[in-house]
């Protein structure tokens, strides 16, 4: 969903994130953003967070990506410090 943040379908139910946004970097692409959210959404599952704590680390993490040029940028603090 892209701006829209992200949405979680579980047995349970769906589950709706707001939306995640970084200030854009000059250069910045879209590239690995999908792929990062992924990787916070299985981080997530095998830590097993609940699925409103897994959805809003992985909707900044693919955010965070998104605003940066480049598919693998170094990660500050503020997004390591989601992933405990």
């Amino acid at each position: 969903r892209g701006a829209e943040g992200m949405q979680l379908y579980l047995p349970n139910g769906v589950h709706t994130s707001e939306p995640s946004c970084y200030p854009t970097a000059p250069g910045a692409d879209a590239v690995g953003a999908g792929d990062a959210a992924s990787a916070g959404l299985i981080l997530g599952f095998l830590r097993q967070w609940d699925p409103a704590e897994t959805l809003y680390a992985a909707s900044h993490l693919g955010a965070y990506v998104a605003s940066v040029p480049g598919a693998t940028p170094p990660l500050p603090d503020s997004i390591l410090d989601l992933f405990p």
